[in-house]
């Protein structure tokens, strides 16, 4: 196998490779490689710069707040409401028709055990991150975690909201699909899961649902919540090769998803993920006073040479620093270094100091990919030990207490 159809950016799921036509993935590989090496190799520039590190260059305005900035964009794309509607002829529209045909919600729940077989009064719901998916035909983005959860008792439903673009929009949607999972679970709030940006995503709806039971508790997993050097190298790559490596993952993913690819916007979400905006989200997205907040990281390491085991950084969690290491996913090896650099002990795209928030549970040996089982490695890993199912299983066990 050539480095080209290895070194697939780890910004979106490994196992897409085999859905590409080898001739088209090949070539578009060829197009934007260079590039990604660009991103993934070029020195630490100052947060908050782009163009190749010009200061005077802000990578936006912090001085104007979030809500401000996001005007234009919320004419563009209102928040949903989720209440009754009526079409032109004057017909009540239920706006949760759609998002239970789009979700199979009634087949979701169907697949769930009984009521008097579950563990827990509300239902768990899993949401994705960026260039996420609740199923790619035979792929799932969480894999076989809620097939284990229902196995043991746990209600489990999945979302999906737009798969590239910037939390804001995701968001929206999100809400939406929450108050339509409470509304068919019977429940005032959910548990929710999220998974890198899933967890920005989530951390907007709590914030905002004011006395609205939407969300119960939160549990972020690889969440960069004060933002990833990873996003700042890409808005660092000067405008014009950027332009085109957006075009190219772009092309990739709307192929794939069928999603067109000016639907999407990848440099919304790329900027939205940088340390300089998520200090000011911080600021402006505060925590719910009902709502749980706990938080996991993962950590790998670069080689199995590598004895790091991050204890500086992980051993303040709830669990125990479990004694594995985790060798990082080729996808990753490039980016892996420069994020070590910057913010310390990571999975490859987040660091666990930036994964934090609320109570920390704890580590993870895995990489970003590994954490949902994305590569499908349902037993556990030979060299770190970890299985995503085993997480997954401990932490719906943590949501059963305080």
């Amino acid at each position: 196998m050539s480095v080209e159809q290895v070194i697939l950016p780890p910004l979106f799921a490994a196992p897409f490779m085999d859905k590409i036509p080898e001739t088209i993935y090949c070539s578009t590989m060829r197009s934007f490689l260079p590039l990604l090496l660009l991103v993934a190799c070029s020195p630490e520039v100052p947060i908050g710069t782009q163009g190749g590190g010009d200061a005077s260059v802000p990578l936006f305005d912090v001085s104007h707040p979030m809500d401000a900035q996001q005007q234009q964009r919320d004419a563009a794309t209102p928040r949903l409401d989720i209440g009754f509607g009526k079409e032109d002829s004057g017909a009540v529209v239920d706006p949760c028709d759609a998002w239970q045909e789009r979700l199979q919600l009634n087949e979701q729940m169907m697949a769930n055990p009984g009521f008097g077989r579950r563990r827990l009064n509300r239902p768990i719901v899993l949401h994705h991150g960026m260039a996420g998916f609740r199923e790619l035909g035979p792929l799932e983005y969480f894999s076989d975690a809620p097939s284990h959860l229902r196995g043991l008792g746990y209600e489990v439903y999945l979302t999906q909201v737009a798969p590239i673009d910037g939390s804001e929009t995701r968001s929206a949607e999100l809400e939406a699909q929450l108050i339509c999972i409470n509304r068919i679970a019977g429940s005032d709030g959910v548990h929710l899961v999220g998974h890198s940006q899933g967890g920005i995503d989530a951390r907007m709806v709590a914030s905002r649902q004011g006395d609205n039971k939407i969300i119960h508790s939160l549990t972020t997993l690889a969440t960069p919540h004060r933002g990833s050097a990873a996003a700042d190298a890409f808005l660092a790559t000067p405008l014009v090769g950027r332009g085109l490596l957006t075009q190219a993952l772009l092309q990739i993913y709307s192929g794939l998803v069928g999603r067109a690819d000016a639907e999407a916007d990848l440099e919304q979400q790329m900027e939205e993920m940088s340390r300089e905006y998520m200090v000011v989200f911080n600021d402006q997205t505060p925590d719910h006073p009902d709502v749980v907040y706990r938080s996991w990281a993962g950590r790998s390491v670069g080689s199995r040479f590598d004895p790091d085991r991050a204890e500086g950084a992980c051993n303040d969690g709830v669990h125990a620093n479990p004694s594995g290491r985790d060798v990082v996913d080729i996808l990753f090896a490039l980016i892996q270094p420069s994020v070590s650099r910057a913010q310390g002990p990571n999975d490859g795209l987040v660091a666990v100091s930036s994964a934090k928030w609320g109570l920390f549970m704890g580590c993870v040996p895995a990489d970003h990919l590994d954490e949902v089982g994305m590569m499908g490695d349902a037993a556990p890993q030979r060299f770190s030990g970890f299985s995503y199912l085993e997480l997954f299983e401990t932490l719906a066990e943590d949501l059963g207490g305080p």
